[in-house]
């Protein structure tokens, strides 16, 4: 089923309605039906799974904002939020321990507001698709060659012309880019029109942006970011595996896998993800795999709304780790395979091989996608109402700090 069979029309009253309630709670309060602990909302907990660990500290102030990750025939490329220009940091000895960037690469282009990055075909593809504003009348994918620093602008244009804040850029195996916007709760998932490659989009565009139905975001309560819980429910980066058969989508705080096993992500993102949280970053906005199945994860210095304005706070604090997390990969086929679904043949014990998983080989995506979507919705209306009740909290405590600010 792809993602779009579920934005059908009651989906869309469903979730109309789950936004005007959100308001509702923002404007006049909780109503009784809702009001219950706030542990009450949280996610059921995932099974035990690997743990980040610090790799290696970035020493470079150019990464006070990483913002993007990606791995490439084994060097770290990573890049800042913000800049007058292209700016890509090479780190070729991430894997081994060592942050130092060996070198930048620079292009006088001057992006709006880069905030992801991933490749193709021996190309960097940087993700100007930041909005924090919703001013813009197009965002952009940016490609760069590593080897000679020469770029090539692709704008896109979203059809309803309703500007969105994303952070989230994943390209498939196939080449198709696949952007997720960054709101409350909720990601929409977009491709170029017609599932267009990267390599053929326009230059310099733009093209059109197709929505494919949404992803959903609930808060986990793990702790890290910048806005409390809330963070958990904001989509901030992705990243795709070697293979192309897994997506990953972290927020501030957790990172989700969607999985499909013929590498087809849109149909992927429709379906249950497994969690891993990525606690105590302070604004935690980048994560790539690596070739052999782990995944890096990164995070701007950061600072809370809630707290001090200033920032950095000093000049010379250390730049939060570059993370990584062993045997991603192995972990989400297992969980999947233990939950019924499809995982690649190369993954299979040999005495599942003539059957499908579970021993009687009847489950198949096929035979599970309907829950999925069913679980699609759930997920949204959960991730809604607790997000709108935490929110209230949140807008009040910034609305504390800038009403100080400007008292001074």
């Amino acid at each position: 089923m792809d993602c779009n069979n579920t934005m059908g029309t009651g989906a869309r009253m469903v979730r109309s309605a789950t936004v005007l309630t959100c308001c509702a709670f923002l404007l006049g309060g909780v109503p009784a039906a809702f009001a219950q602990p706030a542990s009450e909302t949280l996610e059921p907990a995932q099974p035990v799974g690997p743990v980040p660990e610090p790799l290696c500290f970035p020493d470079d102030r150019g990464l006070e904002e990483l913002s993007g990750l990606i791995v490439v025939d084994g060097t770290v490329y990573a890049i800042p939020d913000g800049g007058s220009e292209v700016a890509v940091a090479e780190m070729a000895g991430v894997l081994d321990g060592d942050c130092t960037v060996t070198q930048w690469i620079r292009d006088t282009l001057n992006p709006f507001d880069p905030e992801d990055l991933s490749a193709h075909d021996g190309k960097l593809w940087i993700a100007d698709v930041g909005d924090n504003r919703r001013l813009r009348q197009t965002v952009a994918l940016i490609s760069l060659d590593p080897e000679t620093g020469s770029t090539a602008l692709h704008r896109l244009e979203f059809q309803d012309n309703r500007p969105r804040d994303s952070e989230t850029l994943l390209i498939d195996r196939f080449g198709m880019p696949i952007i997720v916007s960054k709101w409350f709760g909720l990601g929409e998932v977009f491709t170029p029109v017609g599932r267009k490659n990267v390599d053929a989009l326009a230059s310099p565009g733009p093209t059109a942006l197709e929505h494919h139905g949404d992803v959903a975001f609930p808060i986990t309560g793990t702790p890290g970011g910048p806005i409390e819980v809330v963070g958990s429910t904001l989509a901030t980066g992705g990243a795709v595996n070697s293979d192309g058969t897994i997506a990953a989508i972290r927020t501030y705080t957790d990172v989700y896998f969607y999985a499909n096993a013929d590498g087809d992500l849109l149909r992927a993102l429709n379906s249950e993800p497994v969690r891993i949280p990525i606690p105590n970053e302070p604004q935690g906005e980048a994560i790539a795999f690596t070739e052999s199945g782990d995944l890096l994860t990164a995070s701007e210095l950061g600072f809370a709304i809630t707290g001090d304005p200033n920032r950095p706070p000093d000049g010379d604090e250390p730049l939060p780790p570059i993370n990584i997390i062993r045997d991603v990969e192995s972990f989400v086929w297992n969980t999947l395979q233990e939950r019924g679904h499809s995982v690649p043949e190369r993954l299979l014990p040999p005495a599942s091989s003539g059957g499908g998983i579970g021993g009687s080989g009847e489950t198949s995506a096929s035979a599970t996608e309907e829950n999925d979507g069913l679980l699609s919705d759930r997920m949204f209306i959960a991730a809604a109402i607790s997000t709108g009740i935490v929110l209230a909290i949140v807008l009040a405590g910034a609305t504390t700090v800038l009403w100080k600010r400007f008292r001074r």
